[in-house]
């Protein structure tokens, strides 16, 4: 469960609020959208669990499209939820403990939430996955999250900003 349940005394309320997110995986729209909005109801709480909802379905055999359209569905509900998400979305985007796909997704709705575009997101960004590209036959590195651009040392991508 770790990172995602931060403190076993309030595993029953994670548990409580887990059993809630599942009802995001329904092919029934009403049953989402009740599920949608009891969850926002629990405000910052149903950050971890939501968190967890994504590791496991990223694990599973869920297509890349269902799980993009339950991370899209993840982070509608996240924004509704505000700045109290950051401290664990700001977690999530850097723990390595995470899946990469939870860190990725984790990074993108900081920026819905904080109402950031273009440049502006790379003051924010934690670059963690980057690739290199070849820029005027120089190699870059480049942040697959919000583009920004680093000098490529050597073969260990040590990042220089």
């Amino acid at each position: 469960m770790y990172p995602y349940l931060n403190d076993e005394n309030n595993e029953r309320e994670f548990d409580a609020i887990f059993d809630v997110t599942n009802k995001l995986l329904s092919k029934r729209k009403s049953i989402r959208e009740k599920a949608a909005g009891d969850i926002v109801k629990n405000g910052k709480n149903a950050v971890r669990p939501l968190g967890y909802l994504l590791e496991c379905c990223a694990r599973s055999a869920m297509s890349d499209e269902e799980l993009d359209a339950l991370a899209e569905e993840v982070g509608n509900i996240l924004v509704k939820t505000g700045t109290d998400a950051l401290p664990d979305l700001e977690d999530f985007a850097e723990n390595g403990d995470c899946n990469i796909y939870v860190n990725e997704v984790a990074q993108e709705i900081i920026f819905k939430i904080k109402g950031l575009d273009g440049k502006d997101k790379r003051n924010v960004c934690k670059h963690l996955v980057c690739m290199v590209v070849e820029k005027e036959k120089k190699k870059v590195l480049q942040c697959v999250i919000c583009d920004a651009e680093f000098e490529y040392k050597n073969k260990k991508d040590k990042l220089k900003k």
